[in-house]
């Protein structure tokens, strides 16, 4: 039989994946019993995540979308100066350190907590009648202090907002949907189950969006 090949590349990519998600658990169990160790992991563990969402589609009035929002802004929380006609990677026209994406923390700290308030207020606006029934918030975790600090200004109840920046660092956008897999393997939502849930998100450099969803 001829080997898979594409099936090996999977598995080889799973596995990596694994013992990604696994040093990092690992890493803020550690830092948990050091507060100096978890200061730096909490700002420096950082990493593109991957996630994705299969959707059916069923006639059946109340279930799936309710509201949307989404926008665009500009604040430099991520600097990248290479790439580009100016400064390529090729014939050493570029630094390597050009080619880094380097994130602004101070910045991200700064603007986090006004642009997520302005799309729940965005969402809320236009069904007002969905906040009060609302069983998970699903927000993008640039870390755990960030979060804390926008739940403390606005008074989302703390119970209802999925975390798992501490456990797993930053995986930006795939952080709501890896926190949707947990909650729906846990039994804390369930699909058909007419859970009304948000998923709020900012990403670099602005671009931000939302929705209310009834699974």
């Amino acid at each position: 039989m001829e080997p898979n090949h594409a099936d090996e590349l999977e598995a080889a990519e799973l596995s990596s994946a694994e013992r990604t998600r696994r040093e990092r658990a690992r890493l803020f169990a550690a830092a948990g019993s050091c507060p100096e160790l978890a200061e730096v992991a909490e700002w420096a563990v950082s990493g593109d995540g991957a996630g994705a969402v299969v959707l059916h589609g069923e006639e059946r009035k109340g279930r799936g979308v309710q509201a949307s929002t989404v926008g665009n802004g500009y604040v430099e929380m991520v600097l990248h100066r290479g790439g580009g006609a100016l400064r390529p990677m090729q014939d050493g026209r570029s630094d390597p350190a050009d080619q880094a994406f380097v994130t602004d923390e101070a910045a991200v700290a700064r603007t986090y907590p006004t642009y997520m308030s302005n799309i729940l207020d965005d969402l809320f606006r236009a069904r007002p009648d969905l906040r009060a029934g609302v069983k998970r918030y699903y927000l993008h975790q640039p870390t755990r202090r960030v979060v804390d600090h926008f739940l403390e200004r606005t008074g989302l109840p703390s119970e209802k907002v999925a975390i798992t920046v501490d456990r797993y660092g930053c995986t930006h956008a795939a952080g709501m949907l890896i926190s949707l897999a947990e909650d729906l393997e846990s039994g804390e939502v369930r699909l058909g189950g007419d859970d009304t849930v948000v998923f709020a998100g900012v990403g670099a450099n602005v671009h931000f969006g939302g929705q209310v969803v009834q699974l």
